[in-house]
């Protein structure tokens, strides 16, 4: 089984060297429409990921939208997926302000006030459209930021990735790091702004919050941060919308609800947060990504 999973990985590396390259010649249109083809590509030949993207799918909008509905946009989520891949290695070799131009912003106003402050900015997201290409254009916007990533599983691949995000300023925290917590809170004591991702079921801290109606663990850093700091609190996301034109937006900041009891302020915090997460999936679920099994740790405690 292991040699397996190392030709696999030995694959997948070479495979993704190629997709480097290919994104590195094409222009962006060209990347994403051979992207998508090679979502679809992927849609066809990836069964159990497919599986684990429509029953999450139906658990998600069960009652609410038809089988049909639900395989179109299974479908496009495949699609998106395969354009976000070659649309980050496009990334590695234009310019900032040339991806400035590529980019709309919504809501930028509420991040500069957030930043002005000087007290740090905690902006949270989800793995919805481009995250990747949103860190590299908030960057390049002119916001000092700083990620919380997990390493991926091959050292190799990591450092193409991290490569692309240091290429545009973008630092890497990686969560598991033992000196990750101290990072976090220096970044924000210099008044950065940290970029973490709370829309997964991880091998974090965490509590159960609803998400489309269903117990999910969901991680509370961006909770317990808020309510320790006084740093800003921003929620934004990017999607890609007609014409594969990129948005990025931003909500206003929000102040952290306090009980005095830090058990429910963290619940009630992380609700808050993943309510707006959910409402932003619904209004664009095929860029949001399905396959992760985003209920499975609560799935285990009832079993």
């Amino acid at each position: 089984m292991e040699l397996k999973k190392r030709f696999f990985r030995f694959l997948i590396y070479y495979a993704l060297r190629v997709v480097k390259c290919v994104g590195w010649l094409l222009p962006r249109r060209w990347n994403l429409w051979v992207g998508g083809k090679t979502g679809l590509l992927a849609y066809g030949v990836l069964r159990t990921e497919r599986r684990k993207s429509i029953k999450n799918l139906e658990l998600a909008f069960q009652g609410e939208k038809s089988t049909g509905e639900l395989r179109g946009i299974n479908r496009r989520v495949f699609v998106n997926q395969g354009r976000n891949l070659f649309e980050l290695f496009w990334l590695a070799r234009v310019s900032p302000s040339k991806l400035l131009r590529q980019v709309h912003f919504q809501g930028i106003e509420h991040m500069q006030k957030a930043y002005q402050k000087g007290k740090g900015v905690l902006l949270i997201t989800g793995h919805i459209g481009n995250w990747e290409l949103m860190a590299a254009a908030v960057a390049a916007a002119g916001y000092p930021l700083w990620v919380v990533a997990a390493p991926l599983y091959d050292p190799r691949l990591d450092g193409i990735v991290a490569g692309i995000r240091k290429r545009y300023g973008v630092r890497t925290v990686y969560r598991h790091h033992p000196s990750a917590r101290r990072t976090i809170l220096q970044v924000i004591e210099k008044g950065e702004v940290m970029g973490l991702l709370i829309d997964q079921d991880t091998r974090v801290k965490g509590v159960y919050v609803d998400f489309f109606g269903l117990p999910a663990y969901t991680p509370s850093s961006a909770a317990s941060l808020a309510l320790r700091t006084e740093v800003e609190v921003v929620i934004g996301y990017i999607v890609r919308t007609q014409n594969n034109s990129i948005t990025i937006a931003f909500r206003p900041a929000l102040l952290p609800l306090r009980s005095g009891k830090r058990a429910q302020e963290l619940v009630a915090n992380t609700q808050r947060y993943t309510s707006v997460l959910e409402d932003i999936v619904r209004k664009y679920p095929e860029q949001w990504t399905w396959m992760h099994q985003r209920w499975k740790t609560i799935k285990k405690a009832h079993n």
